[in-house]
């Protein structure tokens, strides 16, 4: 496998090409300065890119229609799984063209789980699954133990769990003799080195180790623009820049930095410096996650945007639009996104596969270094999905209803060689197989808040951590989060969606995308919050002290009605304490929700946000 690299581009607003979705116009961003004529790369011939519509499907639009409402269904059932101490969850596919959502479970599925199964405006087929999540990550741990290592056929380079809890797939590499052949899973076959593990193990024999991908030109304030980390020869160290976390700040690939992070500053493709590298490596053992922050000395110059069509090799900015990025999301096995990287640029029809827990690959100087974790996907038609100078871009799906783009993830590697989009890549290598960083993965890991472009024109930041992640980390102050007790999954809900003030705050089964079940919460200072409806109008929610229940009221300044303090209890949950006393509490569903003496031991007032 070669690992694909990164090439960032300069671009104007142009019509946009593929998907009807309506662009959101930018003023025009001004004369682009030509690089040196001995710089240049041979210009590539302009091409026409049509992506068919899948079977089933009138358009692109009603496709990804449904994938945002089938990934909202499997958020839904995460955060589900979440409320057992030891979850039988292990996987889910949320395919569009299979247009329903298959959950895979480990043992007895619980009743909220089975419950909003049955409620589900998406179809839901709960499976039997031989493994959990959490015993198939353990099984990959001692498969991790041995990453690099010689198996008689190659060295491993790859582990990732299968989403429906069958067993491991691991990928060995450096074997060119044998490269596509596949060892029958289970213990007979594996290798001697894995004798240990013991979970059935699919085991792929590659040529190669997966590619990092690291390429374009002038205009970086958008996602998808081209980066290099030296001033050398085009094309040398080059990258693309993802997504805005606002400050002057931007995400990119972390292998885009050779270590010891000797080569800090990044610039445009006509040489001008514009950011540096901000953040240390992100590892959790020997492994290191594709992510890394630059910074801009100006607060503002990166913003909510991302480049669309055509590469930056198109100096004139011919077939290149720059659209908003109005929403961000965690993708899911199945899923159909894009990549627009600066090199490759918007590339379709990418389907992504499985979690890769580790994968090795080689950073900017050459190195073998140990990623992980990312999503391995592929291109449908066994096209290009990313190529050299891609690395570090963003991986998006269009946001219908906001007009913009959906943020999720980060360009890291590819293999499985095909040819280039462009009709000169003069040596450029391509990839149809491609690894992402989770643009939830890297915000949490870094702790640093997407920027996005609101509805009403103004920008917003948000954060959330990993849904499957245990911790009970605070919420970012002005983010959006459902609010969630371990009594049966009960969710704060208001009811009827009304916002007129005294309307109850109620306890109720959570749905996936219910604005009623949609809540701001705002950091007051001192440790409190105020937890306003999404639905707007500055309602939030208040502690009625006649009833000691809790209805909506307008926001008043220190009315400690109005006031919670986040109390940990264990295991990822919290208790909301009210600035007036007592705890915030889910008694049954349909009541209101009620403030009563705080108990660590009551289901009903342990929270999590998310």
């Amino acid at each position: 496998m070669t690992v694909l690299g990164l090439f960032a581009r300069h671009r104007r607003p142009r019509p946009a090409l593929g998907w009807v979705v309506p662009v959101v116009a930018l003023g025009a961003l001004g004369p682009i300065a030509a690089p040196a004529a001995a710089a240049s790369p041979p210009e590539p011939q302009a091409r026409t890119v049509s992506d068919p519509v899948p079977a089933g499907f009138a358009s692109w639009d009603q496709l990804f229609s449904l994938q945002t409402s089938m990934n909202a269904t499997v958020r839904q059932v995460r955060r589900l799984a979440g409320l057992e101490k030891v979850s039988g969850y292990a996987g889910a596919v949320a395919s569009p063209t299979a247009r329903r959502v298959e959950i895979f479970w480990n043992g007895k599925v619980p009743e909220p789980v089975r419950d909003f199964a049955a409620r589900s405006k998406i179809p839901v087929d709960i499976k039997a699954a031989p493994y959990s999540k959490v015993e198939l990550e353990a099984a990959a741990k001692v498969v991790t133990d041995q990453m690099g290592r010689s198996t008689g056929t190659g060295r491993i380079t790859e582990v990732s769990a299968a989403p429906n809890g069958t067993g491991l797939q691991v990928q060995v590499a450096g074997a060119p003799r044998v490269a596509g052949m596949k060892l029958a899973a289970g213990p007979v076959a594996r290798p001697a080195i894995l004798s240990k593990v013991k979970v059935p193990v699919d085991v792929e024999v590659v040529a190669d180790a997966p590619q990092s991908l690291s390429g374009r030109w002038d205009t970086q304030s958008h996602a998808g623009a081209y980066m290099r980390n030296m001033a050398g020869p085009f094309g040398a160290g080059s990258c693309s820049t993802a997504f805005s976390i606002g400050d002057g700040k931007a995400f990119t690939a972390r292998h885009c930095f050779p270590a010891p992070d000797t080569r800090k500053t990044v610039y445009s493709g006509t040489g001008g410096r514009f950011a540096d590298l901000a953040s240390g490596p992100v590892t959790s053992g020997s492994t290191t996650m594709d992510a890394a922050v630059i910074e801009s000395g100006n607060p503002n110059f990166f913003e909510p945007t991302m480049w669309r069509g055509a590469s930056a090799s198109f100096r004139d900015g011919s077939g290149q639009t720059v659209w908003q990025v109005t929403d961000w999301a965690m993708a899911e096995t199945g899923n159909i996104v894009s990549t627009s990287g600066a090199a490759s640029g918007e590339l379709r029809n990418i389907e992504v596969g499985r979690k890769v827990l580790q994968y090795e690959a080689k950073d900017a100087a050459g190195n073998d270094v140990r990623f992980g974790p990312a999503w391995k996907a592929k291109q449908v038609n066994g096209t290009a999905a990313a190529g050299r100078g891609d690395s570090g871009g963003p991986v998006f799906t269009p946001d219908l209803r906001r007009g913009g783009v959906t943020a999720l993830g980060i360009i890291s590697a590819g293999d499985v060689p095909v040819a280039c989009p462009e009709a000169n890549p003069n040596g450029r290598f391509c990839g149809s197989t491609l690894r992402f960083v989770d643009i939830q993965d890297a915000s949490a890991a870094l702790r640093q808040p997407i920027m996005l472009r609101a509805e009403d024109g103004r920008v917003r930041f948000e954060m959330r951590s990993p849904i499957d992640s245990p911790a009970s980390q605070l919420p970012t102050s002005g983010e959006h989060n459902d609010l969630m007790s371990a009594n049966n999954g009960y969710e704060a809900d208001l009811e009827g969606g009304n916002t007129t003030a005294g309307t109850e705050v109620q306890a109720a089964r959570g749905e996936a995308e219910n604005p009623n079940n949609d809540w701001i919460f705002r950091d007051k200072g001192n440790g409190m919050w105020e937890i306003e409806t999404a639905h707007g109008g500055g309602m939030v929610i208040d502690h009625n002290p006649d009833t000691h229940r809790t209805h909506l009221v307008h926001s008043q300044a220190n009315n400690t009605n109005q006031l919670w303090s986040f109390q940990g209890v264990g295991d990822g949950w919290n208790q909301l304490q009210n600035g007036s006393g007592g705890c915030l509490t889910a008694d049954k569903e349909g009541d209101g929700l009620g403030v009563w003496a705080c108990d660590a031991n009551n289901d009903g007032q342990k929270w999590r946000v998310g």
